[in-house]
């Protein structure tokens, strides 16, 4: 069983074992190992046109344990995307269905169009998000991390399903 809820500065020191237990993610994105630093980051950083309503942390929690974290804005680029900018799993919790549990759960909560980039040194991921239904928008942006690595990523989508599933409200179980 699984609990999805939202995820708050009082949850830190869980949001950054998940991620520094990320497989190497941190180093091929931003050179360098996450820190206090990147969980006050994902807590408060969002495109400044966004609301602080739309912007959305998120825990996936297995038997007790933070085993993922996904932090997306509703609205953004355009009114009816919504961007996900990570979505992380304990390497421990991959290869189990739980990040497209994870995911399905987010998106029964917040239905329509979804978006996200994948910068080039984790094009390994690619697959995972196809086997979602996102697609290649043949867009690319470029990218530099906060500690000066240059990217371009390749921007995906998934369209809105045809029926808006009921909403779950927090927490969310399966």
């Amino acid at each position: 069983m699984f609990v999805v809820r939202s995820l708050d500065s009082t949850d830190s020191d869980e949001i950054l074992r998940v991620l520094r237990d990320d497989g190497g993610y941190a180093m091929r994105v931003n050179g360098e190992q996450a820190d206090s630093r990147t969980v006050a980051s994902l807590l408060s950083d969002k495109p400044p046109e966004v609301g602080a309503d739309d912007h959305h942390v998120m825990g996936l929690w297995v038997d007790d344990e933070l085993a993922g974290v996904a932090s997306f804005v509703v609205g953004w680029p355009s009114p009816d995307i919504t961007y996900l900018g990570l979505l992380q799993l304990r390497t421990s919790h991959q290869g189990r269905g739980l990040a497209r549990a994870f995911h399905q759960a987010l998106r029964a909560e917040f239905p329509g169009r979804w978006r996200l980039t994948v910068v080039d040194t984790n094009a390994e991921v690619l697959p995972f998000w196809e086997r979602l239904g996102y697609a290649r928008t043949g867009e690319t942006k470029e990218w530099t991390s906060d500690s000066g690595l240059r990217h371009e990523a390749v921007v995906m989508e998934l369209p809105a399903t045809r029926e808006r599933p009921a909403p779950l409200r927090p927490p969310l179980t399966s």
